[in-house]
């Protein structure tokens, strides 16, 4: 499984979430039952990303990137003084 995975869990909940209010109160009868099929996407969308352990990067700020899915010591150890 690629990085893609990693983005999927960020961006799966909140284009659920983006969908949901665009619908307006027509969305409020599909509510609970998209929100239990995204809930149960997502857990299974996880169980598969920790078995696999991809890894992503994009930059952040200037000279920082953010990083999903390696430990934060390399970053750690540049701040200490």
């Amino acid at each position: 499984m690629s990085g893609l995975a990693l983005w999927l869990l960020v961006a799966l909940p909140a284009a659920l979430g983006a969908a949901l209010c665009l619908a307006g109160p027509r969305g409020d009868r599909v509510a609970a039952p998209a929100a239990l099929g995204g809930a149960a996407a997502v857990a299974a969308l996880g169980v598969a990303t920790a078995i696999s352990r991809p890894h992503v990067q994009a930059p952040f700020l200037a000279g920082e990137p953010f990083s999903l899915g390696r430990s934060y010591e390399p970053v750690l150890g540049r701040l200490m003084w």
